[in-house]
């Protein structure tokens, strides 16, 4: 390899590796420090995260009263605000009753609320260290040291309960306050265990809160890229409730460490203090900014483009975009006729290297397409985790590079293009087709192409139209600032997209490396023009897949699921261990003469599974008040809640009027069929069923609780899912 090769694998690799590290949370402040302090704040997350505890369970009420308490004794008016609320789930009904803790601090003006938010319920599968106690633990740190502060607007720390089962506390809240009164809502969230904390998503009209949000946190990290996907994606929070009512509010999560996710290993002692510290910080600051912000003397309108460039937060009007597309656009246009000229056969080599940009884009995304088969082939247990997120995840994102970064010096030649310079014709085209596609579909992304695009039209105009020694003899150095400014957007980007789409979306990131390295190479010519780049390529793609080999084993550190729960059914006094997944060593000893069986849980499911001895603990399903045998058209009977949760399940729903739990009339947009009912344990509900005619009608009723009936003992590499009891009766007139 010449010095100039060198010297630009060297500059892309160095400023790779700074965009990457420049993005990452902050370092732990001590118990002492003024501000929020990870460590301090960990003795609230060891109770809150201590257990499973999902809405409704004996523990979340633990939890519960341990946080209003924590409150109480901070000075805080505290109140408990109990709601009902339902949604149609992909057809599924589900009905809750939530318990919001509201802990208020009252300013010296009647202006706004400050809303401070997150869940202090978990999964049924996981204690939620991350998700979501960590936030609840950093609202207590912050809630003690801004207690004696003065600030004009009301603070609130908002509490929600039944997030994970379906945003329930939040909705309940959402419909039963004024929202007029919210100035602004801060939400906290995780999606695994580690990494920065990201200000992911924001309300409409947000360009106000992204300059109070850069003013106010000592290292903001956000893009309007993630801004413009969550937008359009399914997924929700709690603090979607809220943006569907025009609240003004920004969304914050870290979203490293996947293999956490939902996972029983999302303990105290697993949690990233360095994450725990940045979302902290952020709550503190931004408390501390808005406690005395003047809500009503600000323009609200206008979004704003934002991003991270290196250790930079730059924002300005998405208005300015149109603006610059056109300058963009114009300096585009100029070099290509520029190029045109002095390029012999230029239209031959535009479309040879169309040719090349395509066929290099197959290639990368069959290669990450025969690389996952292969993954899933020899790593099976990888996928025992969400889209196959193992703890080892990132070695298959270095892969995926080493292949691009092998394959695409090699096609020019197929195609006798053999100068990289001629690709900029191609490149140009594809860039600004791309950036004009952004604008057109997400217009405040629309950064990710077009800055790197408009800074490669600049260098490139000033290469072709100065004469000048210099600049011809440090060409590659000029050309090399273009790279240096792409790599700063284009790094975290694909690191971080990656993260949301994890292993199985893996295609994300190909694509994105399919646009991005044929930009690199036309800014480090002599680099990609060397024999000896696809070597290099071959070499990280070997290092990468024996670095993912190397840490592919489960261990004590770093488990895999095992699946088991306990089934009794109170009709025919029988019982099972069974798994919806597989029989591992994990749960082998419970289900050591397996087969296929079938469950009503509460409707006909099959399982693999064995049978047990029937258990006394197991919780008590019953029905109180029976009138299901009247001729009359109307059925009522009360249901007592035993457990965490119940469901219930009607065969013949096409003959049913109507179906009243608690008065809420419990039908989805595919009829009744599958009820879910959370958060109501120790209550007894009432259940009135209205009939078409007087024909049979079945209800399978199933009540579960957390935990498994008996002590559970696993080997050290797994950890426990499922872990549930669940009793089953059968109720038929």
């Amino acid at each position: 390899m010449s010095f100039k090769s060198i010297s630009q694998f060297l500059v892309l690799i160095i400023f790779s590796m700074l965009a990457y590290s420049l993005e990452s949370p902050l370092s732990v402040q001590s118990a002492e420090y003024e501000g929020f302090s990870a460590t301090r704040a960990m003795e609230h997350l060891e109770t809150i995260a201590d257990e499973i505890h999902p809405i409704g369970s004996p523990d979340n009420e633990l939890k519960r009263d341990y946080i209003m308490k924590e409150f109480e004794q901070l000075g805080y008016e505290v109140n408990l605000f109990a709601g009902v609320s339902s949604d149609d789930w992909g057809g599924h009904f589900r009905l809750a009753k939530s318990e919001n803790i509201i802990a208020f601090k009252k300013g010296s003006q009647s202006g706004k609320q400050v809303v401070v938010m997150g869940h202090y319920d978990s999964v049924f599968d996981s204690p939620g260290a991350a998700d979501d106690g960590h936030a609840v633990a950093a609202m207590l740190d912050i809630a003690d040291q801004v207690k004696d502060q003065p600030f004009m607007n009301d603070i609130l720390f908002l509490i929600t309960d039944g997030e994970e089962m379906g945003l329930f506390g939040a909705q309940a809240y959402a419909d039963g306050f004024n929202m007029d009164s919210i100035g602004v809502l801060l939400n906290f969230e995780a999606r695994g265990n580690s990494g920065p904390s990201y200000a992911f998503e924001w309300s409409e009209n947000n360009y106000w809160l992204v300059d109070a949000f850069k003013h106010a946190v000592t290292k903001p990290i956000a893009n309007s890229l993630s801004y413009e996907i969550y937008n359009r994606m399914p997924n929700g929070s709690d603090f979607t409730m809220f943006k569907e009512k025009d609240v003004a509010g920004i969304n914050h999560a870290f979203i490293d460490g996947f293999s956490y996710y939902h996972s029983p290993a999302d303990t105290p002692e697993n949690i990233n203090q360095e994450s725990f510290q940045h979302t902290g910080d952020y709550m503190y600051n931004l408390v501390q900014y808005f406690g005395d912000y003047e809500f009503d003397e600000i323009d609200k309108t206008g979004n704003a483009t934002f991003f991270n460039m290196y250790p930079l937060l730059i924002a300005y009007p998405s208005s300015w975009d149109i603006i610059l597309l056109l300058i963009t656009t114009i300096l585009v246009v100029l070099n290509l006729l520029k190029r045109f000229k002095t390029i012999e056969k230029p239209l031959p080599k535009l479309l040879r290297g169309l040719a090349i940009l395509i066929s290099f884009m197959i290639l990368l995304i069959g290669s990450e397409y025969l690389l996952l088969t292969i993954i899933e082939a020899i790593y099976p247990h990888y996928f025992k985790f969400y889209s196959g997120q193992f703890y080892n995840h990132k070695w298959y994102l270095v892969a995926m590079l080493g292949i691009g970064v092998f394959l695409y010096p090699i096609i020019p030649g197929w195609f006798k293009i053999r100068k990289m310079d001629h690709m900029m014709l191609s490149v140009y085209i594809i860039f600004l087709a791309a950036t004009i596609g952004f604008y057109m579909t997400i217009p405040t992304a629309t950064y990710l192409m077009m800055i790197p695009l408009l800074m490669l039209a600049i260098t490139d105009g000033v290469y072709l139209n100065v004469s000048s020694h210099w600049i011809s003899k440090n060409k590659g150095f000029l050309f090399l600032i273009t790279a240096i400014i792409a790599l700063g957007l284009w790094t975290p980007a694909v690191h971080s997209i990656f993260l949301a789409f994890s292993l199985e979306g893996l295609i994300a990131p190909a694509i994105l490396l399919g646009i991005f390295i044929p930009f690199i190479a036309c800014c480090s010519v002599d680099l990609w023009e060397s024999k000896w780049t696809s070597w290099i390529g071959i070499c990280i793609t070997i290092i990468a897949l024996i670095g993912g080999h190397v840490t592919s084993t489960p261990d004590e550190k770093r488990p895999v699921q095992s699946h088991l729960n306990y089934y009794a059914n109170l009709i025919d006094s029988t019982a099972y261990w069974f798994t919806n997944d597989e029989v591992n060593e994990g749960n082998a000893g419970e289900l050591n003469e397996a087969d296929t069986i079938s469950l009503f849980i509460p409707y006909k499911t099959k399982a693999i599974g064995s049978k047990a001895e029937l258990i006394s603990n197991a919780p008590p399903v019953r029905v109180l008040q029976d009138s299901l045998a009247s001729n009359s058209k109307l059925k009522s009977f009360k249901l007592p809640m035993t457990a965490t949760m119940a469901q219930i399940n009607i065969d013949n729903d096409k003959n049913i009027l109507s179906f009243l739990v608690e008065g809420e009339e419990a039908v989805s947009d595919y009829g009744i069929g599958f009820i879910s009912l959370y958060g109501f344990r120790g209550d007894t509900l009432d259940v009135k069923i209205t009939v078409k005619e007087d024909i049979p009608l079945d209800l399978g009723i199933t009540m579960v609780d957390i935990g498994l009936p008996r002590k559970d003992i696993l080997p050290v590499e797994y950890m426990r899912t499922g872990g549930r009891t669940i009793s089953y009766i059968r109720k038929s007139f």
